[in-house]
């Protein structure tokens, strides 16, 4: 498991011509001229193809659940039958990672309750990642079509706990405190168990740490497809939400990229072979 990387999914937009709207991509480089009236048919076939990963993912998840149990590295502390090998160090380590949050904005009990990790269980659910993008100066919530956070299921949605942390108070701190250390918990098991990225590496989808900006220094587990999306020109995006009326925005699936996208065990057989 990769130590917590900041990595963004923001890209630098490019500016187009007069009538024509060029879509921005990580490497930088003009991509394709998009259109206004292209728009309806990409961004469909992005919602296909994005709902088809997450169920993908979903399944994954569901298949894997077992080895994501809490009770593999820390053993009884999370209701687990027996004993296991180093419960105690990584009881230690959660101590330690847990302490932060003990402080504004999240205001945690001063101590880790043990109680609190047998409520974390061993269901995992996917929440959208999304990101704020300023157009025209005012903001447009930007979700992936390829990305999302996992988390173990708590009462707290991602964005009930941006709003939470953001007022600076929350009617049920228990929701909070829960969704915090089950995000902890899973960082744990990740850093403990390397195997499942690995598995997940496989199944070509990336598994690692990121930080969410609204979280307040929460690192949050992703989990991220090899396919690649791209955020339009911020004309388009002003166009699309003033016809929608809606301040949301959807990345789109980078079409061309699919088609040039090198297979990574493909790539080692042939090398291989060689």
């Amino acid at each position: 498991m990769s130590k917590i990387s900041p990595k963004s999914p923001l890209y630098s937009p490019f500016h187009p011509q007069p009538g024509v709207l060029k879509k921005t991509h990580m490497s930088d480089e003009p991509g394709t001229a998009l259109t206004f009236q292209q728009l309806p048919e990409l961004r469909r076939k992005t919602e296909a193809i994005s709902h088809f990963l997450k169920d993908q993912i979903s399944g994954h998840l569901e298949t894997l659940r077992p080895l994501f149990a809490p009770e593999r590295i820390l053993g009884k502390y999370a209701g687990g039958r027996t004993d296991v090998t180093g419960a105690e160090r990584a009881l230690a380590e959660l101590r330690q990672s847990y302490t932060p949050f003990t402080t504004r904005p999240y205001d945690l009990p001063e101590t880790l309750d043990e109680n609190w990790l047998t409520l974390v269980g061993n269901s995992l659910e996917l929440h959208a990642w999304e990101y704020a993008h300023p157009v025209q100066g005012k903001p447009v919530t930007m979700s992936s079509p390829v990305r999302w956070i996992v988390n173990y299921r708590a009462n707290y949605t991602i964005a009930q706990v941006k709003s939470a942390l953001a007022s600076k108070e929350t009617n049920r701190p228990d929701y909070l405190r829960q969704f915090a250390v089950n995000a902890l918990v899973l960082q744990l098991v990740l850093n403990r168990l390397p195997g499942l990225a690995r598995l997940f590496q496989d199944l070509r989808f990336e598994l690692k740490s990121e930080t969410v900006p609204e979280l307040k220094g929460l690192p949050m587990v992703t989990v991220t497809s090899s396919l690649k999306s791209f955020r339009p020109a911020d004309d388009l995006i002003q166009s699309a939400t003033a016809f929608s009326g809606v301040p949301a925005f959807i990345e789109l699936l980078d079409v061309e990229a699919i088609v040039q996208q090198a297979d990574p065990l493909r790539a080692k057989i042939e090398a291989l072979l060689k």
